[in-house]
């Protein structure tokens, strides 16, 4: 059972354990984020992939601009929004960029991974609006989906944003499909309602179905003696 913090949270006392790692997507506005910060209440840690990519793009960022020499911008924020155009308007730029970041960010994924297990932390979330996209989901053992569907996403993303619907539709599109995404994951939670209804369907995935899984991991491993 998984009903309190106290089950999933580190504990300095305990010996170094293996940090399990779950993916955690959905697609744009549909409530990834509001999972994390509620999972985060229970002890789960988290692996912010966009935080990631900032560390790695403020690191790296004499490199990056290298590989960019078209895009006139000396200061890292006019030439992070000149580049945040130049991939959403070209697939090939997107390539190029992703190809530097990918293993950079994977390498600081590895770090937090040892972080979290030096703190015996048992299940942490890599937390990863792209997670599908980038073949991410492929060094993960299992991946948790938040779904709403494309029409509820268009209308929260044009509500919360004040979005035009063409700039709308052309944000969602730069995404896999959400319906892809859905046959992908290993578990899929709506988000159809509120905040409080989603809390709800958490708590329900992590009395079932995660702790199903963690029984059967368990008992994947070989017995002592």
């Amino acid at each position: 059972m998984l009903n309190s913090p106290q089950q999933s949270a580190p504990c300095p006392h305990e010996h170094a354990m293996r940090t399990l790692v779950i993916g955690l997507t959905g697609g744009i506005a549909t409530g990834k984020t509001t999972a994390a910060r509620y999972l985060r209440h229970f002890g789960f840690g988290i692996m912010d992939a966009d935080g990631l990519a900032r560390t790695v793009f403020e690191e790296h960022f004499s490199e990056i601009r290298r590989l960019f020499p078209k895009i006139a911008a000396h200061s890292m924020d006019a030439f992070r929004q000149h580049l945040g155009e130049e991939i959403f308007a070209k697939p090939e730029a997107r390539h190029t960029l992703n190809a530097f970041m990918l293993p950079a960010i994977r390498r600081l994924m590895q770090k937090q991974q040892q972080q979290f297990e030096a703190e015996n932390v048992a299940i942490a979330f890599y937390d990863a609006p792209l997670l599908f996209e980038t073949g991410g989901d492929a060094l993960l053992k299992a991946t948790l989906l938040i779904y709403a569907p494309y029409p509820m996403q268009l209308q929260r993303l044009m509500e919360r944003n004040a979005y035009s619907k063409k700039h709308a539709l052309e944000r969602i599109g730069a995404q896999m499909d959400i319906e892809s995404k859905k046959q992908r994951a290993t578990w899929v939670v709506e988000n159809l309602t509120s905040p409080e209804e989603l809390h709800r369907k958490l708590d329900q995935w992590r009395e079932k179905e995660l702790s199903a899984f963690l029984l059967k991991e368990k008992n994947k491993q070989p017995k002592a003696g």
